[in-house]
């Protein structure tokens, strides 16, 4: 295989094993976003709870200081 792409009759694309590193090559890639995706959704998460402990606080002082 090597000589037939040194010659110019075949593409480095043909070889299984090109082919596999560039899956896993891929794929660790996938991994890696996959995990940055779920990072910043727990920070969204964390950022949407606040907002909303946020609300509560101000809605329950709207209360106290509109109703006594």
């Amino acid at each position: 295989m090597a000589k037939a792409i040194h010659n110019g009759f075949n593409y480095k694309e043909n070889c299984i094993h090109f082919v596999k590193d560039q899956v896993e090559i891929e794929k660790e890639h996938a991994l890696k976003l996959a995990q940055e995706v779920e990072e910043e959704k727990d920070i969204i998460s964390r950022q949407h709870d606040k907002i909303i402990t946020t609300v509560e606080e101000i809605n329950q002082q709207f209360d106290i200081i509109f109703w006594h």
